[in-house]
């Protein structure tokens, strides 16, 4: 028995030595003079790439301390869980698939800003079609696509080329507060990744055997669906070049005070966290903390409104 055990360990040695993790490259998918183009290559960090994240709508964090800078940035440090899953995700795909992680021009509250994300896209260069991926909620920056591959990374090893966006308040703008379930950040960032995919891989030699698109995602990552549909739909030019073949969501919070509601009525909460959450970000997304305001509103205020019975 002692000698099976032996065996099975040195298998597992052989099998995680034999798949090491995938060399990512990393590029910024916006187009310039000489077109689309990778523009690294290795297994260097994107946070070793842009030294300081830094807050792109003006508000410039101290650099003193990177992790912390005003109080109101996303959880850093790596579960045990996340740190066995990207290695175990690496291995599974390694074969198949490869990545690369860079940054895309998009709009938060009609302002330009830098996003990042992560393609996944078959070894062979051969895809049959295009599929935004759609994360599910977490709120540590290590799990977010540009740092690690995800479960979207599966469907790349169908032949599929996967966009995975970090969503606004990760990867490059973590040091912001992520507007949880803010459909209009959250759609116009996956949709412009999405947009520019396609002819960033077609002009590094990858080929798409269809046109199908498909936009995918569970909880948050079924809501961020959705609103990537609605706005990708009421903008023509988008959908121009994102003709939706099927949208697959599951699980998602598609309305907020519904869900609110219902989890209210049933004292319970699968994910306890996007009550703080969707009170941060629904407060930093709409800027009611703006101190011009006549009585701008924090989230002792918002609580205390509620314990008055206030709306």
């Amino acid at each position: 028995m002692k000698h099976y055990t032996l065996y099975g360990f040195v298998a597992i040695a052989i099998v995680f030595a034999s798949c090491q993790a995938d060399k990512k490259d990393y590029t910024s998918f916006v187009k310039d003079a000489a077109g689309y183009h990778v523009i690294s290559s290795g297994d260097v960090d994107l946070d070793q790439k842009y030294s300081i994240w830094a807050d792109q709508l003006g508000n410039t964090p101290s650099d003193v301390d990177p992790c912390d800078p005003n109080g109101y940035n996303q959880v850093e440090g790596k579960s045990t869980f996340m740190q066995m899953f990207s290695p175990l995700m690496n291995m599974i795909t390694n074969s198949k698939v490869h990545q690369i992680v860079g940054t895309y021009q998009s709009e938060y509250k009609g302002k330009p800003i830098m996003l990042s994300g992560n393609m996944y896209v078959p070894k062979s260069k051969k895809c049959k079609g295009l599929i935004l991926a759609c994360h599910y909620t977490y709120a540590a920056l290590c799990e977010s696509p540009s740092q690690g591959p995800t479960l979207s990374a599966l469907l790349a090893t169908k032949g599929y080329a996967v966009v995975d966006a970090d969503y606004v308040g990760f990867g490059v703008t973590y040091q912001m507060v992520h507007p949880y379930l803010d459909k209009a950040a959250t759609g116009r960032a996956v949709a412009d990744f999405g947009r520019l995919a396609r002819p960033f891989l077609e002009a590094n030699g990858y080929t798409f055997q269809t046109n199908d698109i498909y936009i995918f995602g569970y909880s948050q990552g079924g809501h961020a669906a959705v609103a990537t549909q609605e706005f990708i739909e009421s903008h023509p030019d988008y959908l121009k070049d994102l003709p939706i073949t099927r949208v697959l969501c599951g699980g998602g919070p598609y309305d907020p005070m519904v869900t609110y509601e219902v989890a209210k009525k049933t004292d319970v909460i699968g994910f306890p966290a996007v009550v703080p959450m969707f009170l941060q970000g629904t407060i930093y997304a709409n800027d009611l903390n703006d101190q011009s305001l006549a009585m701008p509103i924090t989230e002792s205020d918002f609580l205390k409104l509620r314990s008055e019975g206030r709306r």
